[in-house]
């Protein structure tokens, strides 16, 4: 690398000309800012985002981040919406759409038609005597010092803050309208996200299907039923209905070739002790932790020290979570 000073120099430029743009968007957060989220928040239909270039490209993004809060929005784009995509627009709908400029013709245009069907609209501007600006039901208007770009000609610091002010309207709009994890959950259960917030009894079996034995009954009886049950292993309880143990296949091979084999011995003899355990409003993430670190495929679901069910590796990738 020939010059490595110059690069960091001017990426520490860039960064900073982002920041400042970043920080400064605080001094929006204020009655207008609140009468834009009680707006947002009356809006019975869709939100519909807007936006020409790398505007349309963060408007997308916003699309994604408000409907997995909860919040129906789709992108429109401008010049395509007059060949037949206006039809995905209600009179109960609201028009949300980003112009640095505020000058972008394709927009002036949907603004003006959309208004005249009665849809409200909001612009995130970086001109607040644009001519969107003027046509605006609701403005939010960033100013930023330098793009930050080399020759300061690609848009980065006006992009970065039309897409903080996006969030931040995502983030008080689904607070406004009592999100809750239960909603979040819904919407996300799959992937990494799926594994944080997915809590393990979403899943689990149903109680008839949890394969138990009492420590007093024997070897054989627990054999039969792991074999009922069909998961491979059967948990063991006290007389008061409490864990004892576990008795996995790996028990069974190993008590098998042990000294102690008898068919008509305790089980509590085969079984492990202790078991590793997880609770019912545990994540899958924490289930799956918990499995990798024991090296184990199933754990027994737990309330207090009873178990309720079993929940396996497999129900997990079989639901679609991973």
């Amino acid at each position: 690398m020939k010059d490595k000073e110059g690069i960091i120099n001017a990426s520490q430029e860039t960064l900073r000309h982002i920041l400042i743009a970043g920080s400064s968007l605080e001094d929006l957060l204020d009655d207008n800012f609140c009468n834009i989220i009680d707006f947002l928040d009356s809006v019975r239909g869709k939100l519909i985002f807007s936006g020409l270039g790398k505007s349309g490209y963060i408007a997308g993004k916003l699309v994604s981040t408000f409907n997995s809060l909860g919040i129906k929005a789709v992108f429109l784009h401008p010049s395509e919406a007059f060949h037949g995509d206006l039809g995905i627009v209600e009179d109960s709908d609201a028009l949300i759409f980003l112009s640095n400029g505020g000058e972008t013709h394709e927009l002036l245009k949907l603004v003006n038609h959309l208004k005249g069907l009665g849809v409200k609209t909001l612009g995130i501007m970086g001109d607040r005597d644009s001519s969107l600006a003027k046509i605006s039901d609701h403005s939010l208007i960033y100013q930023i010092d330098k793009e930050g770009s080399p020759l300061n000609i690609a848009p980065m610091a006006s992009t970065v803050s039309s897409l903080i002010l996006g969030y931040l309207l995502a983030s008080a709009v689904s607070q406004q309208r009592g999100f809750t994890d239960h909603d979040f959950n819904s919407l996300h259960p799959g992937g990494l996200l799926g594994l944080k917030t997915t809590p393990v009894k979403n899943i689990i079996r149903k109680e008839v299907e949890l394969p138990l034995v009492s420590s007093q009954q024997s070897f054989a009886e627990a054999l039969q039923e792991i074999a009922k049950k069909g998961l491979g292993v059967t948990c063991v309880v006290d007389e008061g209905g409490l864990l004892q143990g576990i008795l996995t296949d790996g028990d069974v091979r190993r008590f098998v070739l042990s000294d102690q084999f008898s068919l008509t011995a305790q089980v509590s003899l085969a079984m492990t002790k202790e078991p590793i355990t997880i609770t019912e409003e545990s994540s899958l993430q924490e289930a799956i932790e918990l499995m990798e670190e024991s090296k184990i495929t199933s754990l027994v679901v737990v309330d207090g020290n009873k178990p309720i069910s079993i929940i396996h590796l497999h129900d997990i990738i079989e639901n679609n979570i991973i």
